[in-house]
């Protein structure tokens, strides 16, 4: 297990956070928010099947701010 996801996990465990699901985007560009596992992250969100988006830092969701920002108020507020 990667150390930001043992970072996350212990965050998660100590918070109540129980239910975890991972959406990775390995060999991806973070500039790139069509990457597959932003993609179903932001697909299960619209869903209603993830409450909750823990990241280690911001540039884990993508490395533009401004969109970085727009899903933070419109999806993760």
């Amino acid at each position: 297990m990667s150390f930001q996801k043992r970072i996350l996990e212990t965050y998660a465990k100590q918070n109540g956070f129980t239910n975890l699901r991972w959406y990775t985007d390995d060999g991806f560009s973070g500039a790139n928010f069509q990457r597959p596992g932003f993609q179903a992250m932001l697909a299960d969100i619209e869903a209603g099947k993830v409450g909750t988006v823990i990241v280690k830092d911001m540039s884990r969701l993508g490395r533009n701010y401004l969109q970085v920002g727009f899903y933070t108020e419109m999806l993760f507020p």
